[in-house]
């Protein structure tokens, strides 16, 4: 799968990274996975690194995604979502996304700045660019 995330700040943030062509299958995967780890506690923020990614979903089908959020279905949840984009089919099909989830309690915006991103959210530009840098996929 292209994507590899890490779990910091005792679970309270979870940090992505993205890179290639991003199914729709793909994304569903991943945020089963994630829905279940252990280590992500309630309320945790998500930085989605997906400057280096092109997510090819159906608009749609954008709703097959952002349902895996729906807080009666899961363990916890997640309170906010930076989502870091640089190309434009990826720009809509996120932001389409993060309005979605808004339904279920979360704040997610859709960022062409990391460092901006990383504001938002109240964490370190340089730590965050340090665990990014060290992620590999």
């Amino acid at each position: 799968m292209p994507v590899t995330y890490a779990v910091v700040n005792r679970g309270r943030l979870v940090i992505e990274k993205w890179a290639g062509i991003i199914t729709l299958d793909e994304l569903i995967s991943h945020e089963k996975e994630q829905l279940e780890d252990n280590c992500i506690v309630s309320g945790a923020s998500v930085l989605s690194d997906c400057r280096n990614a092109v997510l090819e979903i159906p608009f749609n089908r954008i709703s097959e995604l952002s349902n895996h959020h729906n807080r009666s279905n899961n363990k916890f949840y997640f309170s906010k979502c930076a989502v870091i984009v640089k190309s434009n089919a990826t720009f809509t099909v996120s932001r389409i996304f993060a309005e979605q989830i808004k339904a279920f309690g979360i704040n997610a915006i859709v960022f062409s700045s990391l460092d901006v991103a990383c504001i938002w959210l109240g964490l370190s530009i340089s730590e965050t660019k340090k665990i990014i840098e060290k992620m590999n996929l």
